[in-house]
């Protein structure tokens, strides 16, 4: 075959794959449009077939709330997060659903990425309430998550794990945040072999950036004696109950933290007092403060540390037989 034969050959097998290039772009686009109208019909049909995706957004979405668990924790496949991934109206449901989102406890360790994964779950909670729970050894850029929605903040438990370690600032990584909707509060010590100690300063700052804090609760975790805050003295009207758990308070230090607050409106009190200290120095120590607070307390209960020894009294006034001034 000459030269120019083979040239025409060429020529004409090029002309040829061109013509099959051109005809298998356009079955491309044919099978593009098939798959996008499948796509659609089939969306079509989930709704038709779906109860939910019928039903109005308000309805649906309080289905949705009504299967939370009691303990809402992240998790592919948990709720809500479960939803996410059942199709597409399931979905668009959950995003549209606020109050989905507004509970977590986060477990520590998590994974690397979780950060951002707490982020788009705050996110869907928009401007709601919010109630975290944050225990175990805290990741930093986890906390500092949670302290950019500090306006939000609810009901915000804390639990260390560490042993007998000094908890400088309860809220370590949240930032000198103010949190104006805060209005219960846990901290604790997850371990059974030691409590966390809590610097009594921290405490103080803290209450002084929660104004609107209600409940207050500290759960095997121990105040330190040392020297004495050096903040000012506080009014707290708005704290109605004060639980010191299976904690232990310092009284008789003037580090405690009821020589330095004043809750004109508390209403419930527990204490727990270690029997190897000095009884009359935490009998004066809560006389003061109950005489200074005069609250209209509706309970108190003194308790034994690490027993389930206690005293309950119906009313404030009837300490004073169990303690006379």
């Amino acid at each position: 075959m000459s030269v120019e034969e083979l040239q025409a050959t060429i020529e004409k097998i090029s002309v040829d794959i061109k013509k099959i290039s051109a005809d298998i772009e356009r079955q491309k686009e044919v099978l593009n449009k098939l798959e996008t109208s499948k796509s659609l019909i089939q969306r079509q049909l989930n709704a038709v077939l779906d109860p939910l995706a019928r039903l109005p957004l308000e309805i649906s979405s309080e289905i949705f709330i009504q299967c939370l668990p009691p303990i809402v924790e992240p998790g592919a496949a948990r709720m809500p997060m479960l939803l996410l991934d059942i199709c597409n109206s399931w979905s668009r449901i959950a995003i549209s659903t606020p109050a989905l989102w507004t509970t977590i406890r986060v477990q520590f360790p998590r994974p690397e990425g979780f950060a951002k994964i707490l982020e788009n779950w705050l996110r869907h909670a928009r401007n709601h309430p919010l109630s975290i729970s944050l225990r175990g050894s805290f990741d930093d850029d986890i906390v500092a998550v949670v302290g950019q929605h500090a306006g939000q903040l609810e009901n915000l438990e804390i639990y260390h794990d560490q042993q007998h370690t000094l908890i400088r600032d309860p809220l370590s990584g949240l930032g000198s945040r103010s949190f104006p909707s805060l209005k219960s509060l846990t901290i604790g010590g997850e371990s059974s072999g030691g409590y966390p100690s809590l610097n009594p300063d921290s405490i103080l700052d803290l209450f002084h950036r929660a104004p609107n804090l209600i409940e207050c609760t500290f759960d095997r975790v121990f105040t330190p004696a040392g020297h004495p805050p050096t903040l000012k003295t506080l009014v707290l009207p708005n704290l109605r109950h004060l639980n010191f758990g299976r904690s232990l308070e310092h009284f008789y230090s003037d580090n405690g933290l009821l020589w330095h607050i004043t809750l004109p409106g508390l209403q419930t009190l527990i204490v727990s007092m270690d029997s190897s200290e000095d009884d009359d120095e935490y009998e004066e120590v809560l006389i003061a403060f109950l005489k200074r607070s005069s609250p209209p307390l509706q309970k108190l209960r003194i308790c034994e540390l690490d027993s389930d020894d206690s005293f309950d009294f119906p009313e404030w006034r009837n300490a004073f037989a169990f303690f006379p001034p």
